[in-house]
């Protein structure tokens, strides 16, 4: 305490001490803009009495002109030294404000009066810009405290609309981290019960763990109400774990008459040692008594905090080590770009290919599996085109075109064991037939009806194999966004992403183009080597003169009134037998076409210029991009060069820890 003969602060600087020290050496490298540090940080309103208890702590005088609110933190860094000397400087360093060495307590003063009126007020806003004043001094203890800006309860001129918020914003960033200790400033001739600071800190301190209050001005308690502040202290001391304690400061009066410090202290010690305040604990009046009080809880809470510091900075330091990592080296070298596209080239074709393959376990966090996908779609592809029947409706046609998938249409073709030709069929075949006729004669068959058949069933394929184009397109692009993602440096990630999903289109393209040049070679004319389609035509024939006697006797006993299962009986003319059996030359070339069509899509189509196409595109990426382009933005230059100065002030905290 400040002009105290009977405190030797000297005796208690032991190892406690120096982890003082320690941590103030941390706040200056700025270790604690990563990782909280512990701190004792003084809050009160604006009348609270907070300057002239900074004042009794420090020996330094603070303006107290209504016009000179603090609008910023002050931290007060006091170690006891045999010579006085003392330094003020700001955190960070500002332009219109340097270091400076001061050789009185008077130029302290002048420099903390010059800085309110003219650096960090010249907005008369807000400032997150810390001022620090180191004081050395035998009579000082060891100490560092946090003067946080007073709250206020109104804006004034000058002032902007959300000052009051700004003040609270600042004051809560402060007393809500859970290693400040809060010195709680309570005028004593006011009303507890609705005390801002105390309602600040019992919402971040809700057990009255850390914080400490300080009831000042108790000469201005009005006589015969000090039962009442009594009262209240030893009530609201259950609600603070760490107590309360009652100091008298320096008033108005004692500066205009010139009061120094030490009588100051002479008149604290007079008033509260009056009988009205004899209910109080000795332990908890005076200056003295709270000075030894903070030292003591700060030491011990630093003392319990630092093992957890040192984990959070060793934390920090990891953390930030991987994200630097993750920038990786300046691209300024070109050897150096050349060897990061091609890795990353090398690094995107090898994901691709195992996904193709289906060797999903070599990179188990990318979801999407590739070859999984493309067979369930080459599946849907065969259902599809397996489910267009001879002969359509016009209402399954439309349903193709505006669904594309026609596994839930009911058949027109019934399999094999039953009979094809429902009389609408066969009679639209007949159709057919009349407008296609030639010379040929009943029985021998008539090629243009049967060709006309194929050839509108084959149209139908073709928004269905569209519609599996897109969705092959679709498919792959996603993979390939994820796969460049997750394999790709992000310094040239945009560059490579552009450049894979031009070649997937490319790639698409190809697809597309040879499987619709398959399709019109399936339009262009039935045509077929393959036994399967005699053998297929041949047990539909057979099949249909066995079991038209057991459906005609069946429709006998059963008296079916069913039209779809009505049959058409034998003996037949020579029109129905016809267009029956251009209808089973029809289904038999179906069934033979359509998984010939569909393996020849899956294989030559998207097997070829996808999963095989697109992997050798790949490789050919590196030619398409200017190695110029290959660099990164300024934003990441200057994020790198942040995350190695963090590094290097955490590596330090670690040392001096």
């Amino acid at each position: 305490m400040a002009g105290n003969d009977k405190f030797n602060p000297a005796s208690a600087y032991n190892d406690t001490q120096r982890m003082l020290d320690k941590v103030d050496r941390l706040r200056q490298l700025g270790v604690g803009q990563h990782v909280s540090l512990p701190q004792l940080v003084v809050a009160g309103d604006q009348s609270s009495g907070k300057s002239s208890l900074l004042e009794s702590l420090s020996g330094i005088s603070f303006p107290k002109a209504a016009e000179l609110c603090t609008t910023f933190p002050t931290q007060i860094v006091m170690r006891t030294k045999k010579a006085w000397e003392a330094r003020v400087y700001t955190v960070p360093e500002t332009p219109n404000f340097t270091e400076t060495a001061c050789a009185s307590k008077d130029a302290v003063q002048e420099i903390i009066r010059r800085v309110k009126e003219e650096d960090l007020k010249a907005t008369a806003d807000v400032s997150e810009t810390v001022l620090v004043i180191e004081l050395n001094s035998p009579e000082l203890p060891n100490l560092t405290i946090i003067d946080l800006p007073g709250y206020v309860h109104t804006s004034v001129k000058g002032q902007s609309d959300d000052f009051k918020q700004k003040i609270d914003t600042m004051v809560d960033k402060f007393i809500q981290d859970r290693r400040s200790i809060i010195l709680a400033v309570i005028p004593a001739n006011k009303d507890f019960a609705t005390n801002v600071v105390l309602q600040r800190a019992q919402k971040w301190d809700p057990e009255g763990d850390r914080t400490i209050g300080v009831v000042t001005k108790p000469d201005l308690v009005d006589e015969g109400t000090e039962a009442a502040v009594i009262r209240m202290m030893q009530v609201h001391y259950k609600e603070l774990k760490l107590g309360y304690y009652m100091v008298r400061n320096r008033s108005h009066m004692d500066l205009q008459n010139g009061v120094n410090l030490a009588a100051a202290l002479a008149k604290e010690a007079e008033l509260l040692s009056q009988p009205v305040w004899g209910a109080l604990d000795a332990r908890q009046l005076g200056t003295q008594q709270l000075q030894t009080a903070v030292v003591e809880v700060l030491a011990a809470h630093v003392v319990k905090e630092f093992p957890a510091m040192r984990e959070e900075i060793q934390e920090s330091i990891r953390s930030t080590t991987d994200r630097l990592a993750e920038l990786g080296d300046p691209l300024n070298d070109p050897k150096d770009r050349f060897h990061l596209l091609h890795f990353s080239i090398s690094t995107l074709k090898e994901v691709y290919d195992a996904f193709v393959r289906g060797d999903y376990h070599l990179h188990p966090s990318m979801k999407l599996k590739l070859r999984a996908k493309v067979q369930e779609l080459n599946e849907t592809l065969y259902k599809d085109i397996k489910a267009v029947r001879i002969v359509r409706s016009t209402l399954e046609a439309v349903a193709v075109w505006a669904h594309l998938s026609l596994r839930s249409l009911d058949a027109v073709y019934c399999p094999i064991g039953h009979r094809a030709t429902s009389e609408a069929t066969v009679t639209r075949v007949k159709k057919i037939i009349a407008e296609n006729r030639g010379i040929e004669m009943p029985g021998f068959g008539n090629y243009n009806a049967f060709l006309a058949i194929i050839i509108e069933m084959v149209n139908h394929w073709r928004p269905i194999v569209i519609a599996y184009m897109y969705s092959i397109e679709h498919l792959v692009t996603e993979f390939i966004t994820a796969a460049v993602k997750y394999s790709v440096d992000p310094r040239i990630r945009k560059q490579i992403l552009v450049a894979a999903e031009s070649a997937v289109k490319a790639s698409c393209k190809k697809n597309s183009e040879e499987a619709i040049t398959m399709w019109k070679d399936e339009l262009a004319m039935p045509m077929t080597c393959n036994n399967y389609f005699t053998d297929t035509l041949h047990k539909l024939r057979n099949a249909d003169g066995h079991e038209g006697e057991k459906l005609s006797t069946f429709h006998d006993v059963m008296n079916s009134n069913s039209r779809s299962a009505e049959r058409i009986k034998t003996p037949h003319d020579n029109k129905t037998y016809e267009a029956e059996d251009v209808i089973r030359a029809a289904n038999a070339y179906r069934k033979t076409s359509f998984k010939r069509f569909a393996d020849a899509v899956c294989l030559y189509a998207t097997e070829r210029h996808i999963m095989r196409g697109l992997s050798v595109a790949i490789i050919e990426i590196p030619k398409t991009i200017e190695m110029g382009s290959i660099g990164e933005p300024p934003t990441v230059s200057a994020r790198r060069e942040l995350l190695k100065a963090q590094l290097a002030k955490l590596h330090d905290g670690l040392a001096v820890l």
